[in-house]
């Protein structure tokens, strides 16, 4: 996913997300799990995505506030495009028995609760990642 801010009346373009294979089936290889507020969530870490984006749906199940935000253009890993309004700030994430508070923008994702992206990638800093040994 990647967001991009928008002139006013029309949507923010040139964010991307990409949470779904060829057969439109979440890649569980790349997903975890995690807790909110005692709360099971499904996290997709995608290192595509500019920023972090949480569903709608999980959203309204806790009954947060959404902070409002201008519309954002998000560019879907499938060459599609749709539309993120509103931003959940703050939420506590826990994650394998570690901490984290993150800002996420409400998005209708399907078959995940939230995506984190680069905005939450990146503050860790480097990493070595071997891929191969997973063959």
């Amino acid at each position: 996913m990647v967001l991009d801010d928008l002139e006013e009346g029309e949507a923010e373009d040139n964010n991307e997300v990409d949470n779904k294979d060829g057969e439109g089936e979440v890649n569980a290889e790349c997903s975890i799990l995690g807790l909110v507020n005692m709360v099971p969530i499904l996290i997709l870490v995608d290192s595509d995505a500019t920023h972090n984006f949480i569903s709608k749906k999980f959203v309204e199940t806790m009954g947060w506030q959404v902070e409002d935000t201008k519309p954002l253009r998000i560019n879907l890993g499938d060459g599609f495009n749709a539309v993120a309004c509103g931003k959940c700030k703050a939420i506590k994430l826990e994650l394998e028995a570690r901490e984290v508070t993150i800002d996420a923008f409400m998005f209708d994702l399907e078959g995940i609760d939230m995506v984190l992206g680069i905005s939450w990638l990146a503050p860790l800093g480097k990493m070595l990642i071997d891929w191969g040994c997973k063959l």
